[in-house]
């Protein structure tokens, strides 16, 4: 299992690396600062969450309609 996360207090707390580590699972850390995440797709996420909120879709071909 590989579980990916950023530096956020909940992810780096001890009590949750140990339960990372028990279970076996290796942590991808995200940097920081990625250039592949730039602060305007954070705007284009969020209208697309909105845009799906509560539809449910039966296939990909769907999703593209």
């Amino acid at each position: 299992m590989l579980l990916k996360h950023d530096s956020a207090r909940p992810h780096t707390w001890l009590k949750t690396q140990k339960a990372v580590t028990k279970l076996g699972w290796t942590i991808l850390f995200h940097p920081p600062h990625s250039p592949q995440l730039a602060p305007s797709h954070f705007h284009l996420f969020e209208a697309l969450a909105n845009a799906i909120c509560g539809k449910r879709f039966g296939s990909n071909e769907e999703v593209m309609e």
